[in-house]
Parts: structure tokens; sequence; C-alpha cells
């Protein structure tokens, strides 16, 4: 091979300058002058140096070892002529099986596993050049995943990559934002480069984790324990009182948990919150209400899942009597709630003919427990139900007063019309429910026939047959 455009340069007669192709090691170079050769004369191609990867840097390789690509110049293009030598932790030589070369990287094949800080020392020879030594490292740890730690503590997860071996020093340290340092204890590697598990104490709220593989450190991983979950919320009374609310993750700590409510046009807390059961059960006192409330409960800033409240339902346990043609009765009974408007409270009640009427102007007094509503003309057993905000009672039945004679006309011994005056006779709708028996004798006792109200309540005409004396 020709060296391309030779030069002679000062010195003269000394110096000759020409261009030579790529190449690595050494080889022979001979100069020709008007016809005379001089002698052989052995040059070497400059040795390769080695820059890369460095501690810190990018690029470094797995702690599972594999690939490991060496970085400088003057690596010249044939891996043929290319070796990499390297120890680890100052172990047995390695030799690479190598991959592919250029001239500024070359690739090792088979960088055995291993861990930490500069514990790699690397040697490349091309074409029989060495370079100087590289130490570099094993790549850092990386946190990929974590698992959410409940708040009563436990052991978990820690996934990602480069961990390093079964027998690689692992710390695992957690700590608040802002707060000081801690460790999760007894950690462990459980899948090579892979896993870690370690044991969280109890706790709340927002954390940060970072682990250190044989003394690096990963990158820091912002999560927090577990969000508390509700799955069962007692029914308090409408006057209110202690709830208790099952669930999970509710911490040990009642400075920092909460129960909030929300609905019906407001947002209130549930007062005097205090575990019952660390992390399980805890239990608070609500102010009176009624219907569906929106709750959620809050440990450290973590907010649980919306969960439902339900006040208990009214229950009528006793009706005063009104008379047929209607009026005031009183209801007795609990959970009739804090509200008499007619959006929240109705009164609803239904004749044993199937007509059903409500209760009017509903007021409660005292609350919860007892109210008065107008009702609608009515005889005999009647049914009364409400409903307080969506929640509907039992059925109740009660009676209208039941009918009193004060007053009669006197009938013809031949028999005909008798007039009877009272109250509580009821209506014209009635009627159907109506009869009138008198007796004519010591056991004999009769239908008066062609019964007809002529004054609603108040006034029943119908007649007899003949007959003399009382009755």
């Amino acid at each position: 091979m020709v060296c391309s455009a030779p030069t002679v340069t000062t010195p003269l007669h000394s110096k000759v300058y020409c261009g030579v192709g790529a190449g690595t090691g050494s080889g022979l170079i001979f100069i020709e002058v008007n016809g005379q050769r001089s002698s052989n004369y052995t040059f070497w191609y400059v040795a390769p140096t080695l820059s890369g990867p460095v501690h810190g840097g990018a690029n470094l390789p797995p702690t599972g070892g594999g690939l490991f690509t060496l970085t400088g110049n003057y690596f010249g293009t044939n891996n043929g002529l290319v070796s990499i030598w390297y120890t680890v932790d100052g172990g047995a030589q390695q030799t690479c099986t190598m991959g592919t070369v250029t001239q500024t990287s070359a690739v090792c094949n088979n960088l055995i596993p291993g861990t930490g800080a500069n514990s790699i020392v690397a040697t490349i020879t091309v074409d029989g050049q060495a370079s100087t030594t590289l130490t570099t490292s094993y790549a850092l740890p990386t946190i990929g995943t974590v698992d959410i730690p409940p708040t009563s503590g436990g052991v978990i997860s820690l996934t990602g990559s480069n961990y390093g071996t079964l027998n690689s020093l692992v710390v695992v340290n957690w700590w608040r934002p802002g707060g000081a340092m801690q460790l999760c204890t007894a950690p462990s590697v459980v899948n090579p480069h892979q896993a870690v598990t370690c044991t969280m104490p109890p706790g709340t709220g927002p954390i940060n984790f970072q682990i250190w593989i044989d003394g690096q450190p990963s990158n820091i991983w912002a999560t927090g324990f577990a969000f508390p979950g509700i799955s069962l919320i007692t029914r308090p009374p409408t006057p209110g009182g202690p709830v208790t609310i099952t669930g999970s993750n509710f911490g040990n700590n009642n400075n920092v948990l909460y129960v909030t409510f929300s609905g019906q046009g407001s947002t209130f807390n549930c007062s005097n919150v205090r575990l019952l059961v660390n992390f399980t059960l805890l239990t608070c006192d609500i102010a009176p209400g009624s219907g569906q409330l929106n709750t959620v409960v809050v440990v450290d800033s973590a907010v649980s899942i919306s969960s439902t409240l339900t006040y208990l339902p009214p229950n009528i346990t006793s009706v005063s009597s009104p008379p047929t043609n209607g009026g005031l009765i009183t209801v007795n009974g609990y959970n009739f709630g804090i509200s008499s408007s007619p959006s929240i409270i109705t009164v609803t009640t239904t004749s044993s003919l199937g007509a059903s009427t409500p209760c009017t102007g509903v007021n409660l007094a005292p609350l919860h427990t007892q109210f008065v509503c107008t009702v609608a003309a009515g005889t005999g057993l009647t049914d009364i139900s409400m409903m307080v905000n969506g929640q509907p009672s039992n059925v109740y039945k009660f009676l209208y007063l039941p009918p009193n004679i004060t007053d009669t006309t006197r009938p013809l011994t031949t028999g005909g019309k008798i007039t009877l005056t009272g109250t509580n006779f009821g209506d014209s709708l009635a009627l159907s429910l109506i009869s009138v028996t008198y007796n004519d004798g010591p056991s004999v006792f009769r239908t008066c026939t062609t019964l007809s109200i002529t004054t609603a309540h108040i006034k029943v005409e119908c007649n007899v047959l003949a007959g003399t004396g009382s009755g």
C-alpha cells in the first residue's frame, strides 16, 4: 500500500509527510528517492485509549451482567484484533467475548454479574497495543414500582433493575416529606437484580423510598401509605349520635383522622373521631339529620372513596284518633327528622276503600319523635305512613273516632223514617260502610233500611219497622 501525497518538509533531506490507510498495531514502511529505496522501518498506529463509561455517567453495565460497552478512541474495526480484559472487585481476570467494534466503541458480550461503585477495572488491547486501565461501576439501582404499604405496615416489594444478587448489601430508606430518614427493616434481594422486599412499620400519609445496593443509591420513589377504605357504616338515628365505620387503612393516630359528610347542600365533619380498633374500626358523633349522606374517611390527607351513610328510617308507634270529618292528629314515634318542609317529610293515609290522601300541615314538635298534621275525612281503620328525606316508614293502622248517637227522632208505631243525630257518622264516601241496627224486643235485632246521610258526619236517616215503646 502506497503512502499517499508524500511531501518533503523542513528540515530538508530528513523529514517526509504522507498519508497511510486505516489500521491498528504495527507495520513496515520504507521510502524510495529517485530509484533508491531505504531499508524497512517498523511504525505503530496510536494505541487505544479508554474514556468510558465512568461512574455516575450513562451506559453503565447492568448488575446482572451481559453487554458492557467501552468507549474511547483508536479501537479499529476488526473485533478479531481486539481483546477486553477486566476484573470485578479485585477478583480473577476475566476475558470478554467480543461483540461489535468501531473506532470509538467496543462491546463485551459476557460481563459477569456484580454491583458497586468503581468495582470494574478494564483494559482494551488492539492488535497488540494495550490501553491504560479504566475503573468504572455497575449501573445504579432503579426503582420501577413499590407496593403501597398498608397503614398497619408489613412486608412490601420494590421492583426495578440493578438490585444486585442475593448476597448484595441492601439498605431501604423511607421518609415523610421533610421528615427524618428511617429504615425499612429486614431488606433482602428476593429476585436477583429485579426485586427487593422489606418490612414497613405502621404509618400514614405520603412517603419517599430509596434503595442502596452495595453502596450505590437508586432514584427516589414518591408514594404513600394506602388510602383508607370504607366497607360498612352503621345507621344513626335522626337525632344523631355515634356512628361506627368499618374499613381498612384507618391508621393508628386519632390526630390525623377525619370523617366528612356531604350532600343535601352542605358539608360537615363528624365530631369526636376516634379509633376503636387501630387500622380497621372507628367511631364518631354525627349531627342530627335524615336521609342519605356521602361519607369519606380522611387519614393524613389520604381520602377514601365515598360511601353512603343512611340515617335510620322513620317509625310510627302511635296515632291519635281523629273525628270522621277529619282534623288534627298527633303521631308519635322516632326518626322523624329535623324538618317539617313538605320537600323533606310527607305523610299519607290510605282508607280501607283504597283511597290515599295526604296528611297536610305537618309540624314536627318535638323534633324526631312527634308531629301533628291534618287528616282528611274518613272512618274506621286507616293506614298511615310517611316518607322522611326518601326514607319510608312502617305502615301503621289508626282508628277514626267511633260514631256516637246523641239524639233520634221518634218514628211512628206503624214504622217509617227515623233520624239519628250525633258525631263521627262519616260521609257519603263511607255510606257502604255504615249500618244502623235496632231492637224492638229483648232479643230481636233488626237493620234499619234505606240508609242515607243527610248531614255528613252528624245526621243519618233510615226506615224502621212498626213497633211500640222504646228500642
